[in-house]
C-alpha cells in the first residue's frame, strides 16, 4: 500500500511539473528552458525534502508513542510497587502478598517509614533470583546495585544501569509508586549521571 501512495505522489507530481512548465512558458514565453528546468528542480527538491522532514518527525512521534504503550503494557503493574514487591494499597487489616514480595521476605529493613537493603548473602541471593526472574522488577537490581557497589564489586553499574532503565520507563507512568523516583535519583547519583 505505501509503495502504491509513493507511486500515486509521483505521477501527480510530474504531471504538476508539466502542468506549471506549460503555464510559465505560456505567461513567460522567453524565459529559457534550462532556467525554467532548474527552478522546477529546485523547487522539487525542496519539496522533497520539506516531505522528507515532516515524515521523519511523525516517524518520530512514533516511536515515541509505541514506546510509551509498550511502557503500559510491560511495565504499568511492576510501576507501582515497592521495594519489597507490593503495592501498599490494601484495606485496614489486611495482608497484601505477591510472588515478588514472598521471594523477597526479609531482605528489606523497614525502619520509620523508610526501606532500606539488607546485604547480608541471604538477601542477595534472594535479589539475585528475582532479578532472574522478574527481570523487570527494577528493585532486586537497584539493592544488587547499592549491595555490590559497598562490596566495591564492579558489576554493581550493570544492574544499576537496567534498574535506571527499568525506572526511565516506570516513572513517566502516571500510577507509579513514589519510591521509583527515589530509587532513579539515587542511582543516577552514584552514576553520575542527570
Amino acid at each position: 500500500m505505501y509503495w502504491f501512495g509513493q507511486s500515486l505522489a509521483a505521477v501527480a507530481v510530474l504531471l504538476g511539473i508539466a502542468l506549471v512548465r506549460s503555464w510559465v512558458r505560456s505567461k513567460w514565453p522567453k524565459v529559457h528552458e534550462g532556467h525554467l528546468d532548474l527552478t522546477l528542480l529546485v523547487l522539487l527538491i525542496c519539496g522533497v525534502s520539506i516531505s522528507a522532514f515532516i515524515r521523519s518527525g511523525e516517524l518520530k512521534k512514533a516511536a515515541e508513542l509505541q514506546h510509551t504503550v509498550s511502557g503500559l503494557r510491560d511495565y504499568s503493574m511492576i510501576a507501582r510497587l515497592n521495594p519489597r514487591g507490593l503495592t501498599g494499597t490494601v484495606g485496614l487489616g489486611l495482608k497484601e502478598s505477591s510472588p515478588v514480595s514472598r521471594a523477597l521476605e526479609g531482605a528489606w529493613l523497614e525502619r520509620d517509614g523508610k526501606m532500606s537493603v539488607l546485604c547480608d548473602e541471604s538477601s542477595l541471593k534472594k535479589f539475585r533470583r528475582v532479578a532472574s526472574s522478574w527481570p523487570r522488577f527494577p528493585w532486586s537490581h537497584y539493592a544488587l546495585a547499592v549491595c555490590l557497589r559497598t562490596r566495591e564489586d564492579g558489576t554493581w553499574r550493570t544492574h544499576a544501569e537496567r534498574a535506571i532503565e527499568i525506572f526511565e520507563v516506570t516513572t513517566l507512568l502516571g500510577r507509579h509508586h513514589q519510591s521509583h523516583n527515589r530509587g532513579l535519583e539515587k542511582l543516577r547519583g552514584y552514576l553520575g549521571t542527570p
